[in-house]
């Protein structure tokens, strides 16, 4: 099973990739990453696609980092979310 972190959650294409992630047996959404100034932010990826799923969506990527094995990436403005640095430091220091 593939863990993954949808980047940009809240927009379209990210809702459509976290239902269809939903549907793929072989898929586990582990959370979502956010902008803290967006409009309609939520709690969790479930609210935004309508399942009953608990995964958390939050706008610090290092919350939910260890909760995935992939990011998608999505956002309109990645930056607003976290600096490209912080990301290869994340990804570099995240354990298997």
């Amino acid at each position: 099973m593939v863990r993954v972190i949808i980047s940009g959650i809240i927009g379209r294409m990210g809702r459509k990739i976290a239902q269809i992630a939903y549907q793929d047996s072989d898929v586990d959404i582990g959370g979502g990453v956010e902008s803290p100034d967006c409009v309609h932010f939520h709690e969790n990826v479930g609210e935004v696609i309508g399942e009953d799923i608990d995964a958390p969506i939050v706008s610090d990527l290092a919350k939910v980092i260890d909760k995935g094995d992939v990011i998608i990436d999505f956002a309109g403005n990645t930056d607003a979310v976290v600096s490209t640095s912080d990301w290869l430091l994340l990804i570099k220091t995240k354990k298997p």
